[in-house]
């Protein structure tokens, strides 16, 4: 049975395809005498035939052997534009970039320099035909070359409907350099004719910046604009975009970087920017950070277009607090904790001096952050709640939802970490969740809810609060938060008087974390109390990290009903001490008080 094909060889074949009515159009166009052939459509065709691309579709197969092969076509059938499917194969290997070997990086490099050269080529022969059409039917106005203009059009809407990324005109496809280990992006900008293509020097080698030209320089200068326009605009809902690629950015920007930007971005009366760049300054540099770049060497698929990396100065609070972020990233990932909390807090105290709606989303973030540097590095995690209360008081106040939701869930970890379940409670049930603002708050709070429910005793309840915060959870990421709402599910199943499926501890992601709960699972539904003893007793460690120990204890009761049942529909008659031997209970007195609590059914 032949495999269906990947997410990338479906853009590489639909590339393919859009490059040949490309070629046919040209020279349908030098039939009719318009002569589009230009020396550029010239030179970018044959460059075009120096890389077929059944070289490139086939090298994917000779890497099946290579680690990490499976992860890599994973990574991009999840994807849905070339700029996420570069971008996350790059992440994916850029920490441990031997885990795809050489081959694998040359398919990375050569996908790459493919997609590039043709939309390039794509764009250039589209701009050249509309031209020349264009200027044919002024002169003319001929039938002829209006059949010529609308043939031309024809193409244009074919190749906007290759992929969202044409169509959209802005997308950003990352390219990996095998030498520098950098990044470099070609942007294709909106505009009448898709006439204009820049690249920045992390392609042609150092420029007087040095890395700041890196790909995550470029996302940051991208970041900073948006919440410039956001938020003169008085658009608050474009703030959320941001956000969709900080997470790069904080992971990918040096020290050094982030420093330089704070500089460049804060004017030099902004109380914060000594701050921090004194904590900036306290990060070590990350082997990362100093890429060894080779002079000299330039990518063939680029134009050399001058590209001014330069950040403008900004006074806007919005714009400082999401510096603030970063730098605050950087503490927790150098592990500084009391640098950390103070930060956090100074960052906390800053942002409530202003009432902005636009600054909502940074102040929950700034909120999210100083409770968890005061969980991770502090002693008195419990002393923050008046806090946050305060915080969530205010956010009521004002109408921030976005705040409201983050507050609500920072109090529920914080009651549920110091084990104050009546509290959370009482918390949730005069309170309003504003579910719409943001689905990861959401999730957060079902999980938090269902738990509040499984300690007291309402498993019902319980159990259809995790399996909605299961399925609205991002299913491609969240490992780990997924994973822990299953391990409480199946607890909270298990003592419903139900029996998970087994395809739950079979999914690769949950198999090894799992384990323990599926012997446990095994030991309740055969009714063996000896085997459910030794599981727990083996795994009792696990299970209190898990926070699952005390739920768990409640099952034994469980094993118990079950194990009596099991006998009920075995003899008509048993006596005590057989019934303590085949239950593995300590004396035939436990057994009669346990068959007294359980009636025949």
């Amino acid at each position: 049975m032949m495999k269906s094909p990947t997410k990338l060889q479906q853009i590489l074949q639909r590339l393919i395809v859009a490059v040949k009515d490309a070629r046919d159009l040209v020279t349908y166009m030098e039939d009719v005498g318009l002569e589009p052939h230009t020396s550029e459509i010239q030179r970018r065709l044959e460059d075009h035939d120096t890389m077929p691309p059944p070289a490139c579709l086939a090298r994917l197969d000779k890497i099946k052997h290579v680690r990490g092969y499976t992860k890599l076509v994973d990574l991009l059938d999840r994807q849905h534009s070339l700029n996420q499917l570069f971008q996350d194969s790059w992440y994916a290997f850029s920490s441990r970039k031997t885990i795809m070997g050489a081959e694998g990086r040359k398919v990375v490099t050569s996908t790459r320099n493919y997609v590039l050269e043709s939309m390039q080529l794509l764009s250039l022969v589209w701009r050249q035909l509309r031209t020349a059409a264009t200027s044919s039917v002024t002169k003319t106005g001929s039938m002829r070359n209006l059949h010529i203009m609308k043939r031309t059009e024809q193409f244009h809407s074919l190749l906007m409907a290759y992929d969202i990324n044409v169509r959209n005109m802005s997308v950003v496809l990352e390219g990996y350099d095998d030498d520098a280990a950098t990044f470099g992006p070609l942007k294709i900008h909106h505009g009448n004719d898709m006439e204009r293509y820049t690249t920045p020097h992390s392609l042609h080698g150092p420029s007087r910046h040095g890395d700041s030209n890196s790909i995550h320089h470029v996302e940051l200068k991208k970041n900073l604009s948006v919440i410039e326009k956001a938020v003169n605009a008085n658009q608050k809902e474009k703030l959320a975009r941001v956000f969709r690629t900080t997470t790069a950015v904080r992971r990918g920007l040096s020290a050094a970087e982030l420093k330089r930007a704070i500089a460049e971005v804060l004017a030099e009366d902004n109380e914060s920017r000594s701050l921090l760049i004194k904590y900036v300054s306290l990060v070590k540099p990350d082997e990362s950070d100093d890429v060894d770049m080779n002079a000299g060497e330039t990518d063939p698929v680029v134009n050399d277009v001058e590209k001014d990396d330069h950040l403008d100065r900004s006074d806007l609070i919005e714009v400082e607090i999401y510096l603030s972020l970063l730098v605050i990233s950087k503490l927790f990932k150098a592990q500084l904790g009391r640098e950390s909390q103070a930060l956090t807090d100074a960052v906390r105290v800053r942002s409530a001096q202003f009432n902005r709606r636009s600054l909502d989303i940074f102040a929950s973030r700034a909120l999210t952050y100083y409770a968890y540097a005061h969980e991770r590095f502090g002693n008195n995690y419990a002393g923050i709640r008046p806090v946050l209360l305060a915080a969530h008081r205010t956010a009521c106040l004002r109408s921030d939802e976005i705040g409201q939701s983050t507050l609500l869930n920072l109090l529920l970890r914080n009651y549920l970490h110091e084990n104050l379940y009546d509290q959370a409670f009482k918390l949730v049930s005069k309170t309003t969740f504003p579910e719409a603002v943001s689905n990861n708050q959401f999730v957060r709070y079902l999980y938090y809810v269902g738990k509040i429910h499984a300690v007291q005793l309402d498993y019902t309840d319980s159990y259809t609060k995790l399996m909605q915060s299961i399925r609205k959870a991002p299913q491609n990421t969240a490992v780990g938060f997924r994973r822990t709402v299953h391990k409480l599910a199946i607890i909270v199943q298990l003592l419903m008087g139900e029996v998970p499926e087994r395809s739950i501890f079979n999914q690769d992601e949950f198999q090894v974390a799992l384990e323990p709960y599926l012997k446990l699972t095994n030991a309740v539904r055969l009714g063996n109390l000896e085997d459910f003893t030794t599981v727990l007793t083996h795994h009792a460690e696990t299970f209190k990290t898990d926070k699952t120990y005390t739920l768990i204890l409640r099952l034994r009761h469980n094993v118990i009903k079950t194990g009596l049942r099991k006998i009920n529909t075995s003899y008509s008659k048993i006596r005590f001490t057989d019934i303590c031997a085949k239950l593995a209970l300590d004396t035939p007195q436990n057994a009669e008080f346990v068959v007294a609590k359980v009636g025949d059914r």
